[in-house]
């Protein structure tokens, strides 16, 4: 259709109109019509009389000079012949029933009107019954008809009464109980609740308005909207549609409507519709673009969404009618969730009435074959702002994920998978806490969900930290981790790989915290790092004592795995160490309370045993001993802290100095410094079983049934069947005393050898 307007076609008569604007009657035009009438029907009256005798000079000539006559009648020239007249742009013909009239501009015909006169009056008003009015428009044609109508044939001005129908290009119709046409039938205004159809809709409202030029058409007040309609060029079948507005704009040629005010729309099947409200909305046919604006609610399903504005796709290049949807500013997308969330405890309960969440300032939503959302792109605003995934359940409970932005794959509309970038945060609180359940943060984080849309596992990469306070506060550090909401095991790897507890932290390239049960496997090379705590009365490791000059015991193994409730388990190339205590073992497990521990494969100890006084006899003053270090090596050590004992069993081997006792078993004998103090310190040795002592700066050996040493006099006693090699002497007894010091021994009597003492 041409939309072209032809020159001359907006200028309405100013003289020769009826009335003036507003359609309010000019008085003064009756008087200049009659005026008129009077001295045409002078005119015609004289041209009457000449006319008469005019004929009859003609009539008696005529007689004298039929040759002329067949002349004109043989088609030759007449001279003085008048030149014929010029079209004027208005053509009008009348009979006593049928009235026509035609409006040309350049010769173009632009507006044509018929019906059966009924009377007319001198205003130049025809009054019309079985109307009809064709706008011929280029490659189009409309078409009303009326039952009756008032046409004015010098300002043009129409009005129609009865049934009024108006029928034209693209569906266009309208249905109404009167209309009035201005401009030369190219305004169009009809009543209220006029019906007015386009598109294989139908829209019923107040005050329409169709202008053929600018071919655009407006509803007001209370506007409704019904049918089907075709979403694109691609998708041909329609799709049922209804909306409802304060008011309604249609420009056919653009195929774009626009409803504003109040706008609700539904589109779709009623099993799954798209439902919008905003303040404003905007469809285009051609391009299938639904717009919304100014505070945008959508609805698809079970999926809820506001934003400031919306826009949704209808036109994807497979066909599917529903391509793509797009919201921008304040966005918040609600959906129902599956049961669960963070617990504090293993008793919680599960519950009902779970909700997902997306909160940010950018969402783009694309839909598989179904229309279901297949993905989603959530961003955070420009302002720095993050995106939000967050789950609140049922209980009050609540899992949040920020980040700059986040990515969900679905799968028939249930999100399977998504990515999130830039300053990722996850939080998780439960009712009771007014501080996070837990908190992790990373650069990235992956995310998977099970059939019911619950989370099943989310993976952090990039300086990851995590922090925990479902029992004991644990903070941990990591390069990568792994974390399964369902069974709460959280796995990290990379470097710097590092677990803060309460009491330490834990160092291992690859860690899994099982938060449930409060335990933690490491693997790779591990060291962790024992401070104790006050508050429940555990030291750091066993014979560390109470002296914070000890400082924390520091373990070292390939694996371990700690637990709150069972204590530590540390495999592989163990080495221990606390103050003046040294270990190294295949094996080493460590009591929950930090009194006990067990080493096996190879042990091998070094500690040094505290400083000691040793009494003398009367009247000379005691002698202060220095401290002695010992290296102890065994098959298998134990200690408890509550017995006192450091025993060393599966062959013992202890040296100190020069000194070396060998036996079947070791046991090191402990005391408190004092009653009221942890800080214990050795106070003998017992060497059972095939015991021997080498002391090789004196060229002494001895091997007797049990070997006693007591540090604080640096004395050995040796019992039992008792045998001393000193260089080329070789003596027998039950007992044996030997010092250290001095390298003196007193021998006592024996049934096979005479008892002696001496000097080496």
């Amino acid at each position: 259709m041409s939309t072209e307007t032809p020159p001359g076609f907006d200028e309405a008569p100013a003289q020769d109109s009826a009335y003036r604007p507003g359609r309010r009657r000019d008085a003064q035009f009756g008087r200049r019509r009659q005026r008129r009438t009077r001295v045409l029907r002078t005119f015609l009256l004289t041209l009457l009389i000449a006319g008469v005798g005019g004929l009859a000079a003609i009539f008696m000539s005529s007689r004298q000079d039929g040759g002329a006559v067949v002349a004109e009648e043989n088609g030759e020239e007449v001279t003085g012949a008048e030149e014929p007249p010029v079209a004027d742009p208005e053509t009008v013909q009348l009979s006593a029933e049928q009235f026509e009239s035609t409006l040309e501009r350049e010769g173009v015909e632009v507006f044509r009107i018929r019906g059966a006169r009924t009377s007319s009056d001198d205003q130049g008003n025809a009054v019309l019954k079985e109307v009809e009015v064709d706008y011929p428009r280029g490659d189009d044609h409309y078409r009303l008809r009326a039952d009756r109508a008032t046409y004015n044939e010098v300002t043009h001005a129409t009005h129609l009464e009865g049934d009024v129908s108006l029928e034209g290009t693209d569906g266009l119709v309208v249905a109404t109980d009167w209309m009035d046409l201005a401009e030369g039938g190219m305004v169009l205004t009809a009543a209220d609740d006029s019906r007015f159809s386009f598109e294989g809709l139908t829209a019923v409202g107040d005050g329409l308005r169709v202008d053929f030029r600018q071919e655009v058409a407006n509803l007001r007040s209370g506007v409704t909207v019904r049918g089907t309609a075709v979403t694109s060029e691609i998708v041909e079948a329609p799709r049922p549609l209804s909306l409802s507005a304060e008011t309604l704009e249609y420009r056919w040629r653009e195929r774009r409507m626009r409803a504003i005010g109040d706008a609700a729309m539904e589109l779709g099947e009623s099993r799954a519709p798209l439902r919008l409200a905003a303040p404003a909305l905007e469809y285009r046919w051609d391009e299938g673009i639904l717009t919304a604006r100014g505070g945008t609610t959508t609805r698809f399903g079970d999926l809820n969404l506001a934003a400031r504005s919306i826009r949704v796709a209808l036109n994807g290049e497979s066909g599917d009618a529903l391509a793509a949807l797009e919201a921008r500013g304040d966005i918040v997308l609600q959906a129902p969730q599956a049961n669960g969330g963070p617990r504090s405890g293993d008793s919680d309960p599960e519950v009902e009435g779970s909700m997902l969440f997306l909160i940010g300032d950018a969402l783009d939503v694309g839909f598989d074959s179904a229309q279901l959302p297949s993905q989603l792109l959530l961003s955070g605003s420009n302002r720095g702002g993050p995106g939000v995934l967050r789950f609140d359940y049922g209980n009050g409970a609540r899992r949040r994920l920020r980040a700059q932005v986040l990515a969900f794959t679905l799968v028939d509309g249930v999100p399977v998978e998504f990515e999130a970038r830039g300053s990722v945060v996850l939080d998780e609180h439960v009712p009771e806490r007014s501080q996070p359940l837990r908190m992790a943060s990373s650069g990235v984080a992956n995310g998977r969900f099970d059939s019911d849309g619950a989370l099943t596992g989310l993976e952090l990469e990039g300086n990851v930290e995590l922090t925990d306070t479902s029992r004991e506060a644990v903070r941990a550090l990591a390069d990568r981790a792994a974390i399964d909401p369902s069974t709460r095991r959280v796995e990290f790897s990379g470097q710097p790989g590092k677990l803060l507890l309460a009491e330490g932290e834990l160092e291992a390239p690859h860690v899994v915290f099982d938060q449930a049960a409060a335990c933690s496997e490491a693997s790779g090379g591990v060291t962790i790092t024992l401070r104790g705590t006050d508050e429940d009365g555990r030291g750091a490791l066993p014979l560390a004592g109470g002296d914070p000059a000890d400082g924390p015991s520091t373990i070292k193994s390939a694996e371990a795995v700690l637990c709150e409730a069972d204590g530590s388990l540390f495999r592989g190339n163990v080495e221990a160490s606390v103050g003046e205590f040294h270990l190294v073992a295949a094996q080493l497990r460590v009591s929950a309370d930090r009194k006990r521990l067990l080493a096996s494969g190879g042990v091998q100890t070094r500690w040094r045993a505290a400083p000691a006084v040793v009494p003398t006899e009367a009247g000379r003053p005691d002698v202060d001993v220095a401290a002695e270090e010992w290296v102890v090596a065994s098959e298998r050590l134990s200690f408890s802290e509550d017995d006192g004992e450091l025993r060393y069993s599966g062959g013992a081997s202890a040296a100190m100095e020069d000194h070396r006792l060998n036996c079947d078993e070791l046991t090191v004998e402990t005391t408190a410094v004092d009653g009221d103090s942890e800080e214990v310190e050795m106070r003998a040795l017992y060497c059972l079983g095939d015991a021997r002592l080498a002391d090789a700066a004196q060229d002494l050996s001895a091997g007797a049934d049990r070997v006693v040493y007591v540090l604080a006099e640096r004395m050995i006693r040796l019992s039992g069947d008792v045998v001393v090699r000193t260089g080329a002497d070789l003596l027998g007894g039950t007992r044996l005393t030997y010092w250290l010091d001095d390298g003196r021994y007193e021998m006592g009597p024996s049934g096979s050898a005479a008892a002696g003492a001496g000097d080496p």
